[in-house]
């Protein structure tokens, strides 16, 4: 995923930024060199397992959309593929978000928003 680092916070060894992206805007745990802002960087987005229910529920929006709502971070967007696991992958746009789903798997095409405290951040170069 594209993104634009608005804001970079140092804490010890630990950076988090403030982004903004194609489908809104939401702070997150940086992993790699330190990111300059007003910069673009691709990214990686790396979520913990997410509960059924708890973490995930079925969104009646359709739109992709990505935004802080007091300490967490809601990520809107449509199931893209499930694996019997429970690897579970959700599609915005051009770009797909992985996460381990516990609990009853969703349908393939349901739209779901996740709802987490934490993200994290991988950039790479093409």
């Amino acid at each position: 995923m594209k993104v634009i680092v608005n804001k970079v916070d140092c804490v010890g060894t630990t950076v988090i930024v403030s982004f903004s992206s194609a489908f809104g805007d939401a702070k997150a745990f940086w992993n790699g060199e330190l990111p300059v802002p007003s910069h673009e960087y691709r990214v990686e987005v790396d979520i913990d397992d997410l509960t059924r229910d708890v973490d995930v529920s079925i969104s009646e929006i359709c739109q992709p959309s990505i935004k802080l709502d007091k300490e967490l971070i809601c990520i809107t967007g449509c199931i893209d593929s499930v694996d019997e696991d429970g690897y579970t992958v959700i599609r915005l746009g051009d770009y797909i978000i992985p996460f381990m789903l516990i609990g009853d798997l969703f349908d393939v095409g349901t739209n779901v928003e996740l709802r987490t405290k934490s993200i994290t951040l991988y950039p790479y170069n093409l």
